[in-house]
Protein backbone atom coordinates (compact mmCIF):
# COMPACT_ATOMS: atom_id res chain seq x y z
CA UNK A 1 0.00 0.00 0.00
CA UNK A 2 1.38 3.42 -0.94
CA UNK A 3 1.20 6.55 1.17
CA UNK A 4 -1.59 8.93 0.19
CA UNK A 5 -0.82 12.43 1.49
CA UNK A 6 -3.63 14.51 3.01
CA UNK A 7 -2.98 17.07 0.28
CA UNK A 8 -3.76 14.74 -2.64
CA UNK A 9 -6.00 16.61 -5.06
CA UNK A 10 -9.27 15.07 -6.26
CA UNK A 11 -9.13 13.73 -9.84
CA UNK A 12 -12.02 15.96 -10.96
CA UNK A 13 -10.09 19.04 -9.80
CA UNK A 14 -7.01 17.88 -11.72
CA UNK A 15 -9.18 17.46 -14.80
CA UNK A 16 -10.62 21.00 -14.64
CA UNK A 17 -9.42 23.34 -17.41
CA UNK A 18 -8.25 26.11 -15.06
CA UNK A 19 -6.18 23.66 -13.00
CA UNK A 20 -4.68 22.14 -16.16
CA UNK A 21 -3.77 25.60 -17.42
CA UNK A 22 -2.14 26.53 -14.09
CA UNK A 23 -0.17 23.28 -13.97
CA UNK A 24 1.03 23.65 -17.54
CA UNK A 25 2.25 27.19 -16.77
CA UNK A 26 3.79 26.07 -13.44
CA UNK A 27 1.63 28.72 -11.79
CA UNK A 28 1.64 27.14 -8.36
CA UNK A 29 -0.02 30.14 -6.73
CA UNK A 30 -3.16 29.40 -8.74
CA UNK A 31 -2.73 25.67 -8.07
CA UNK A 32 -2.61 26.34 -4.32
CA UNK A 33 -5.65 28.64 -4.47
CA UNK A 34 -7.67 26.06 -6.41
CA UNK A 35 -6.53 23.29 -4.06
CA UNK A 36 -7.80 25.31 -1.11
CA UNK A 37 -11.04 26.58 -2.68
CA UNK A 38 -12.15 23.45 -4.54
CA UNK A 39 -10.12 20.66 -2.98
CA UNK A 40 -10.46 21.69 0.65
CA UNK A 41 -6.70 21.51 1.23
CA UNK A 42 -5.36 24.15 3.61
CA UNK A 43 -2.25 26.17 2.88
CA UNK A 44 -0.65 24.85 6.07
CA UNK A 45 -1.10 21.24 4.92
CA UNK A 46 0.36 22.12 1.53
CA UNK A 47 3.30 23.82 3.24
CA UNK A 48 4.04 20.77 5.41
CA UNK A 49 3.80 18.23 2.59
CA UNK A 50 5.78 20.34 0.09
CA UNK A 51 8.45 21.46 2.60
CA UNK A 52 7.65 25.12 1.92
CA UNK A 53 7.17 27.75 4.60
CA UNK A 54 3.47 28.48 5.20
CA UNK A 55 4.02 32.19 4.55
CA UNK A 56 5.56 31.34 1.18
CA UNK A 57 2.52 29.26 0.19
CA UNK A 58 0.26 32.19 1.06
CA UNK A 59 2.49 34.61 -0.82
CA UNK A 60 2.47 32.39 -3.90
CA UNK A 61 -1.31 32.09 -3.68
CA UNK A 62 -1.47 35.90 -3.86
CA UNK A 63 0.43 35.72 -7.17
CA UNK A 64 3.65 37.04 -5.67
CA UNK A 65 6.68 35.01 -6.75
CA UNK A 66 7.10 31.71 -8.53
CA UNK A 67 8.44 28.23 -7.90
CA UNK A 68 11.39 27.75 -10.24
CA UNK A 69 13.47 24.92 -8.81
CA UNK A 70 13.12 21.42 -10.14
CA UNK A 71 13.19 19.88 -6.67
CA UNK A 72 10.24 22.00 -5.47
CA UNK A 73 8.23 21.19 -8.61
CA UNK A 74 8.79 17.49 -7.91
CA UNK A 75 7.89 17.94 -4.22
CA UNK A 76 4.65 19.73 -5.17
CA UNK A 77 3.82 17.05 -7.73
CA UNK A 78 4.27 14.32 -5.14
CA UNK A 79 2.49 16.16 -2.32
CA UNK A 80 -0.56 17.10 -4.38
CA UNK A 81 -0.44 13.84 -6.37
CA UNK A 82 -0.27 15.71 -9.67
CA UNK A 83 0.66 13.23 -12.42
CA UNK A 84 4.09 13.98 -13.85
CA UNK A 85 2.90 14.53 -17.41
CA UNK A 86 0.82 17.52 -16.29
CA UNK A 87 3.99 19.26 -15.10
CA UNK A 88 6.36 18.05 -17.80
CA UNK A 89 7.90 15.41 -15.53
CA UNK A 90 8.43 11.71 -15.98
CA UNK A 91 5.74 9.51 -14.40
CA UNK A 92 6.08 9.73 -10.64
CA UNK A 93 6.78 6.51 -8.71
CA UNK A 94 3.31 6.54 -7.12
CA UNK A 95 1.60 6.81 -10.54
CA UNK A 96 2.45 3.39 -11.86
CA UNK A 97 2.31 0.10 -10.01
CA UNK A 98 5.63 -1.65 -9.58
CA UNK A 99 6.21 -3.97 -12.53
CA UNK A 100 6.20 -7.67 -11.89
CA UNK A 101 9.61 -9.31 -12.28
CA UNK A 102 10.02 -10.56 -15.81
CA UNK A 103 12.72 -11.65 -18.16
CA UNK A 104 15.16 -8.95 -19.18
CA UNK A 105 15.24 -7.93 -22.81
CA UNK A 106 18.60 -9.73 -23.18
CA UNK A 107 17.00 -12.95 -21.88
CA UNK A 108 14.27 -12.53 -24.49
CA UNK A 109 16.90 -12.24 -27.23
CA UNK A 110 16.45 -8.47 -27.57
CA UNK A 111 19.75 -6.68 -27.08
CA UNK A 112 18.41 -3.16 -27.56
CA UNK A 113 19.48 -0.79 -24.82
CA UNK A 114 16.69 0.77 -22.80
CA UNK A 115 16.61 4.57 -22.81
CA UNK A 116 16.91 4.93 -19.03
CA UNK A 117 20.01 2.70 -19.01
CA UNK A 118 21.53 4.73 -21.82
CA UNK A 119 20.77 8.02 -20.07
CA UNK A 120 22.38 6.82 -16.85
CA UNK A 121 25.49 5.68 -18.72
CA UNK A 122 25.73 8.89 -20.76
CA UNK A 123 25.16 11.04 -17.69
CA UNK A 124 27.92 9.20 -15.90
CA UNK A 125 30.26 9.77 -18.83
CA UNK A 126 29.41 13.46 -18.99
CA UNK A 127 29.87 13.82 -15.26
CA UNK A 128 33.26 12.17 -15.45
CA UNK A 129 34.58 14.74 -17.90
CA UNK A 130 37.44 16.53 -16.18
CA UNK A 131 36.74 20.03 -14.93
CA UNK A 132 39.72 22.21 -15.69
CA UNK A 133 40.88 24.52 -13.01
CA UNK A 134 42.79 27.69 -13.84
CA UNK A 135 46.25 26.90 -15.16
CA UNK A 136 48.21 29.53 -13.23
CA UNK A 137 47.36 29.94 -9.54
CA UNK A 138 43.92 31.45 -9.83
CA UNK A 139 44.35 33.03 -13.25
CA UNK A 140 42.16 32.20 -16.23
CA UNK A 141 43.84 32.22 -19.59
CA UNK A 142 42.56 31.74 -23.12
CA UNK A 143 43.12 27.97 -22.92
CA UNK A 144 40.99 27.77 -19.76
CA UNK A 145 38.15 29.69 -21.37
CA UNK A 146 38.38 27.47 -24.46
CA UNK A 147 38.27 24.33 -22.29
CA UNK A 148 35.13 25.59 -20.51
CA UNK A 149 33.55 26.47 -23.89
CA UNK A 150 34.35 23.03 -25.31
CA UNK A 151 32.92 21.30 -22.23
CA UNK A 152 29.74 23.38 -22.48
CA UNK A 153 29.44 22.52 -26.19
CA UNK A 154 29.83 18.83 -25.36
CA UNK A 155 27.06 19.03 -22.75
CA UNK A 156 24.81 20.89 -25.23
CA UNK A 157 25.26 18.06 -27.72
CA UNK A 158 24.40 15.59 -24.95
CA UNK A 159 21.29 17.66 -24.18
CA UNK A 160 20.26 17.53 -27.84
CA UNK A 161 20.40 13.74 -27.76
CA UNK A 162 19.02 13.03 -24.29
CA UNK A 163 16.99 16.04 -23.25
CA UNK A 164 17.51 18.18 -20.18
CA UNK A 165 15.20 16.45 -17.71
CA UNK A 166 17.16 13.22 -17.50
CA UNK A 167 20.54 14.94 -17.17
CA UNK A 168 19.55 17.89 -15.01
CA UNK A 169 21.98 17.09 -12.19
CA UNK A 170 24.90 16.84 -14.63
CA UNK A 171 24.13 20.30 -16.01
CA UNK A 172 23.61 21.74 -12.55
CA UNK A 173 26.97 20.38 -11.40
CA UNK A 174 28.69 21.79 -14.46
CA UNK A 175 27.07 25.18 -13.94
CA UNK A 176 28.14 25.29 -10.30
CA UNK A 177 31.72 24.25 -11.13
CA UNK A 178 32.00 26.85 -13.91
CA UNK A 179 30.53 29.53 -11.64
CA UNK A 180 33.07 28.67 -8.94
CA UNK A 181 35.96 28.88 -11.42
CA UNK A 182 34.74 32.24 -12.73
CA UNK A 183 34.15 33.59 -9.21
CA UNK A 184 37.46 32.45 -7.71
CA UNK A 185 39.80 33.15 -10.62
CA UNK A 186 41.08 36.36 -12.18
Amino acid sequence: MTYEPPTALPRDLLASPDMREALEAHDFGTVFRLARARGGVSYSKIAVECAIKPERVGTLAKCVGRITTFDKVVAISDALRVPGHLLGLAPRPWEVPAPAPSKTSAENGNHDMRRRTFVQAASGLAASLPIRTPSRAGRLGPSDVEALRARTARLRRLDTVLGGGDTYRVYLGEYQATKAVARDAT
